[in-house]
């Protein structure tokens, strides 16, 4: 551990009062968007871009957020981070129209870039012993499922009894408070600017972020206007054109000069299987999250409240076990760990799959609570295997990384699944017509694909953590 107990302490809760912000942020504002809707007379596509404007982005600037905290400073990029979510919130909680309410998102979008990259690279710093590291990553684990967990519950009491506005001065006011947190008790003297810093590489930034931001887009966009649409394909073309560029930029890089991505780093199997299960799970939870969320209001007849309390179960069990998590890690290896979590949380979701029809709300919680053990078992070793795949000065390009896999994983969960469940729901309506019959059977199909994704998820996992198997010393 470098620095004091007590020291790094007060760095874990900065940095998780951080991430609590960012994971509050990305499921409190979906319980608002019916209340937006009718204030500020936004049709389903504008409600859409408030989601959507923060997501694309925070995608183009994750790849570039570590690198500049890992030459600014990681304590630097935190605070910025969290100043300009602040105002973002701001102007979002006094926008006097939709516009202007997607001009605040795209502010909190450019602050949420920096906060969680930021936040992970400044534990790896900080935590140097990995045993240390990897309970103080089942920590943050914990804090990131919490936040997930009070988001939709908190959004509905305040909605309920103040209206839209006070879900973003809640959130302009839990960042002013994680500003004040990270000022005095985050050392500069750790977590400060190097001077010896290579310079940084804007050609790669600018291609990383158009092919992050292109294919944010169409994975966001194919559920609205169809794969093959001329702006799904156009953005998908824009993608591969980037890619190509970002690639071959990064490749001609002098060695005075280092890239941005060193495509070194993808020779790791360690790296490859944290990336690839960061965005397995992110496409698995965010997808049980948003369509079950629709079939308990739409369907079921919920109210948005008693949606988020249905959800607890899953969330509150992935707050508890990621310390437990953390600890297991550090007793037995990264390995055995993410291998069960990941076939737990496959067979949730086939349990899932096989929800009945008018079956009770404790049936739905017992299953989404297998899920969540399973959750909750994965994602500490993912985030201790993909932290500790690549050397400490490459920390803000490993947290940069893995957090755009996480995300990219979060916009598929949306836009894939939902291809499948509406794809199979117009098959049922042809034969059965009936709404929510077909929505169920929809629902089935994209839990089945979610479920059989974890399943090989575990198996990849147990081939490529080869060696990651024993205690963490």
């Amino acid at each position: 551990m470098s620095g004091t107990s007590s020291e790094s302490a007060g760095v874990l809760l900065a940095v998780s009062a951080g991430l609590a912000l960012a994971t509050v942020n990305s499921t409190i504002v979906n319980v608002a968007l019916p209340a937006i809707g009718r204030h500020l007379h936004a049709d389903l596509v504008l409600l859409q871009w408030v989601v959507n404007s923060f997501t694309l982005v925070y995608c183009a600037l994750l790849l570039p957020a570590g690198p500049v905290g890992d030459r600014i400073g990681r304590r630097r990029l935190l605070l910025g981070g969290m100043s300009v979510f602040a105002a973002g919130s701001v102007a979002c909680a006094v926008a006097p129209d939709i516009t202007s309410l997607i001009g605040g998102r795209v502010l909190q979008g450019i602050g949420g870039s920096a906060i969680v990259p930021g936040g992970l690279a400044l534990l790896a710093r900080q935590f140097g012993e990995p045993a240390a590291r990897a309970r103080a990553l089942g920590v943050w684990a914990g804090v990131a499922s919490l936040g997930l967990a009070v988001g939709p519950v908190v959004g509905g009491v305040l909605i309920s009894g103040f209206g839209w506005r006070s879900v973003f001065w809640l959130l302009s006011g839990l960042a002013a408070a994680s500003v004040v947190m990270v000022r005095r008790l985050v050392p500069e003297r750790l977590h400060g600017a190097d001077p010896q810093a290579a310079p940084f590489d804007w050609p790669g930034a600018l291609l990383g972020g158009i092919w992050l931001a292109a294919l944010s887009f169409a994975l966001i966009e194919a559920h609205e206007y169809g794969w093959s649409s001329p702006e799904v394909l156009g953005a998908l073309g824009v993608t591969a054109a980037s890619l190509a560029g970002f690639v071959r930029a990064e490749q001609r890089r002098p060695p005075q000069r280092p890239p941005l991505m060193p495509l070194g780093v993808w020779r790791s199997r360690s790296f490859i299987a944290a990336n690839l299960g960061g965005l397995a799970y992110f496409l698995s939870l965010f997808g049980i999250l948003f369509f079950f969320s629709l079939y308990l209001q739409q369907q079921r007849g919920d109210s948005a409240l008693a949606a988020g309390l249905l959800f607890l179960p899953l969330t509150v069990v992935m707050a508890v076990l990621g310390p437990v998590a953390g600890r297991l890690v550090a007793r037995i290896g990264v390995r055995p760990v993410v291998t069960v979590g990941f076939a737990v949380a496959g067979c949730g979701c086939l349990a899932l799959a096989a929800l009945p029809g008018g079956s009770g709300h404790v049936d739905l919680e017992l299953r989404l609570l297998l899920t969540g053990v399973g959750f909750g078992l994965m994602s500490t070793p993912m985030t201790t295997a993909a932290m500790g795949s690549l050397p400490p000065a490459a920390g803000g390009l490993a947290s940069s990384l893995y957090n755009a896999s996480r995300q990219a994983g979060a916009v598929m969960g949306v836009a894939l699944l939902g291809a499948v469940l509406t794809a199979r729901q117009a098959s049922v309506r042809r034969h059965h017509p009936g709404g929510a019959a077909a929505f169920l059977s929809g629902l089935h199909s994209a839990m089945l694909v979610a479920g059989l994704m974890l399943l090989g998820s575990a198996m990849l996992s147990w081939r490529l953590l080869r060696g990651s198997g024993g205690p963490i010393s």
